[in-house]
């Protein structure tokens, strides 16, 4: 990943941080269906990609599953470590495409708003690794921007225009499926939040 793009990852999220719990409340639903699902599929150790503040990894740690966030943003881990204090969690600063964790180490992996905010190449990257990370037969968890129906897309366009960075448009114009068929993934799952403007694959390795 471009080292301008994590520097200016991180410049943005540590103006957000202090607030970001309270901008992306409307999620938890969607983050509790990852949790559910999760817990069905008996998933025991789980590596969550650009874990941010935590949130996804406090609703696991609490139905004891055992959780590694990954994150380049210093002040965003300082929130999750604050938030998530359990034995259960532990939150490491590194790259998403390049994490230094051991291969088929992980039950399922979670990648939540993430591919939308950087280039398609080291998104693919972001996915190649939650693949090397999950066991064989084990569950992909993403949650993206839903670009498939026309009038949210319009929305989306321009939420992106003010809040997103530089990759939003080429993101709305290919849509996730155009990543889960380059890393050859099929969703046995797929789910909408938010009147369809979000949406949530399960896909298995």
């Amino acid at each position: 990943m471009n080292p301008k793009i994590i520097k200016e990852n991180n410049r943005i999220f540590k103006k957000l941080s202090p607030f970001y719990d309270s901008v992306t409340r409307m999620l938890l639903p969607l983050r509790e269906a990852i949790t559910k699902q999760l817990i069905k599929q008996k998933a025991v150790r789980v590596v969550d990609l650009a874990c941010g503040t935590g949130t996804q990894a406090e609703l696991l740690v609490k139905r004891g599953i055992q959780v590694v966030g990954v994150d380049v943003s210093p002040a965003m881990l300082a929130i999750a470590r604050k938030k998530v204090k359990s034995r259960k969690a532990r939150f490491i600063k590194a790259r998403a495409d390049k994490t230094g964790l051991p291969s088929a180490s992980f039950d399922a992996a979670v990648i939540s708003f993430v591919l939308h905010e950087i280039p398609a190449k080291p998104a693919h990257a972001v996915i190649m690794e939650a693949k090397r990370l999950v066991k064989k037969k084990g569950i992909i968890a993403i949650a993206e921007y839903n670009s498939k129906d026309l009038r949210f897309s319009i929305w989306n366009r321009f939420f992106g225009v003010i809040f997103e960075g530089d990759a939003w448009s080429l993101f709305m114009e290919r849509g996730l499926d155009y990543y889960l068929r380059k890393a050859k993934l099929k969703p046995y799952s797929d789910q909408y939040f938010l009147f369809k403007n979000l949406r949530l694959v399960f896909c298995r390795v």
